[in-house]
């Protein structure tokens, strides 16, 4: 169990690497990221990268020079909102889950998501 939650933590380490990158990078520009103490492999730097590629979370560029580049498939927003909807989708309780969910968020957050649930009231009944 251990080394799964070190694999999931070392992915996320990964993506957000790669989430604060505004070009793909290399192996190596991943690992020079990382602080020398906790600095992994390049080995293991590719095994997580394919995981995260066939997850669908990361793409894979073509060699050039025999280097490879890698980049987020999709924003850090658009794949937590995925995951959120995909939880919920799956759920059989829904309707508490969302409850559950509403009653955790903090006052700021519950003011965001007024506005943006606002937004899309008025953004529907302007097509009509």
């Amino acid at each position: 169990m251990a080394e799964r939650r070190m694999r999931g933590e070392l992915e996320g380490m990964v993506m957000r690497i790669l989430w604060s990158s505004k070009e793909p990078l290399s192996v190596r520009d991943i690992q020079a990221d990382f602080d020398s103490e906790s600095q992994p492999a390049v080995t293991t730097l590719l095994t997580v990268l394919e995981r995260l590629r066939i997850k669908g979370q990361v793409k894979r560029g073509d060699a050039v020079a025999g280097i490879r580049h890698y980049s987020a498939a999709q924003t850090e927003p658009k794949l937590i909102s995925d995951a959120m909807l995909a939880t919920l989708t799956e759920s059989s309780v829904r309707a508490e889950a969302l409850l559950n969910f509403a009653g955790n968020l903090s006052d700021d957050d519950v003011d965001l998501l007024r506005r943006a649930l606002g937004k899309r009231g008025r953004s529907a009944s302007d097509q009509n």
